[in-house]
């Protein structure tokens, strides 16, 4: 079943434009909760409530110390969390198979879906704020 997309979607799918960094920073931590929440709301298998678990820490770990506004410490280049998003979306979609879950429909089908959440974020629109974000300043006390 299909349901039909709101004006609101329609309109950012149609604008084309990059998100913002601190779009992005919000975008990854609500993403962080969603996938903390995800095996509770729908009763995971314990294989996959331990990779949920393991996402949600380390994805809002890397995001406290990426390179962008909503960070607590800016130590990781907005690039290296791009390449980062990316290399786990490509993992993603094949953990239901690999962690003996692909027989519970809700938690391959949230893997599936969460594994493609990186390439196109907010409802289609494309996230390019990673690839193209400036390097990141040096360090306090290194020499650059």
């Amino acid at each position: 079943m299909s349901y039909p997309a709101s004006s609101s979607v329609r309109s950012l799918r149609a604008s084309g434009k990059p998100i913002s960094p601190t779009m992005h920073g919000a975008i990854d931590y609500v993403t962080s909760a969603l996938v903390a929440a995800a095996p509770r709301i729908w009763d995971f298998p314990r294989p996959a409530r331990m990779l949920c678990d393991s996402l949600a820490a380390g994805y809002t770990a890397l995001s406290g110390v990426t390179d962008y506004p909503l960070s607590a410490r800016r130590l990781v280049p907005f690039k290296a969390h791009g390449a980062a998003e990316l290399a786990i979306g490509a993992a993603l979609p094949a953990m239901p198979w690999l962690l003996g879950f692909s027989d519970h429909k809700p938690a391959r089908t949230f893997f599936l879906a969460l594994g493609r959440s990186p390439r196109t974020t907010l409802a289609g629109r494309r996230c390019t704020c990673c690839i193209t974000a400036e390097p990141a300043r040096p360090l306090s006390g290194t020499r650059g």
